[in-house]
């Protein structure tokens, strides 16, 4: 039982010195854009939640009130 989990055409291509230098390409450049894009929405939605107000109007006894909220402000108390 000598399996190696490597593959042996893996360790042929990597095994001359002349090919040390290659690296293998995890990622491609769009994954990163795309994990970029995703970081900078995500940053976005959590200013927007914790700086924005919405407006709530309400009429309660007649009256028409009309009351400012934090969109987290449940969260915050």
């Amino acid at each position: 039982m000598n399996e190696s989990i490597f593959r042996q055409k893996s360790l042929d291509r990597i095994s001359s010195p002349e090919e040390i230098d290659n690296y293998i390409r995890v990622t491609r450049p769009s994954l990163w854009l795309a994990l970029g894009v995703i970081i900078l929405l995500l940053a976005a939605l959590i200013l927007w939640s914790v700086t924005a107000r919405i407006e709530a109007t309400m009429v309660v006894d007649g009256q028409t009130v009309t009351e400012q909220i934090a969109p987290v402000s449940f969260l915050i108390g």
